[in-house]
């Protein structure tokens, strides 16, 4: 008489991979930041850049202060501030401090250059380094 014995594997698969982590764009050469509000949008991202989405169909390509990393926290992708503080998540709703910046500045004062990272936005948010507001 046999007995077969059956093993039962203890391997644990590893998780899948995260997707690519977006490059941000990043402010150069400017005094300040201005103390304007964009308008309420959500955070998205979309081929490797990130952009504050607003009523209409409008989307903003965000130039973020110095320092600013994208990384996934959580299963989020997270904007951090030059801390390594969550700023941001994507997917929320926020608005944002900073000024708008005519696209004809954008690649004179973002590195890397927002207008080649984030082609086809047609306007620019320049975003103060003051975590933003969610909104609800």
């Amino acid at each position: 008489m046999s007995v077969a014995v059956a093993a039962t594997s203890c391997v644990r698969e590893p998780p899948p991979p995260e997707p690519p982590v977006p490059t941000l764009p990043q402010a150069v050469g400017l005094a300040g930041y201005g103390d304007a509000l964009s308008p309420a949008g959500f955070l998205v991202e979309e081929r490797g850049c990130v952009f504050l989405e607003t009523g209409g169909g409008r989307r903003w390509a965000i130039i973020w202060p110095p320092g600013s990393t994208a990384a996934w926290t959580n299963q989020e992708l997270a904007i951090l501030d030059a801390d390594g503080h969550v700023f941001a998540v994507v997917g929320e709703r926020v608005v944002l401090g900073g000024q708008r910046l005519q696209a004809r500045y954008a690649a004179e004062h973002s590195r890397p250059d927002a207008m080649r990272l984030c082609g086809g936005a047609s306007r620019y948010w320049l975003a103060s380094p003051e975590k933003p507001a969610a909104q609800p």
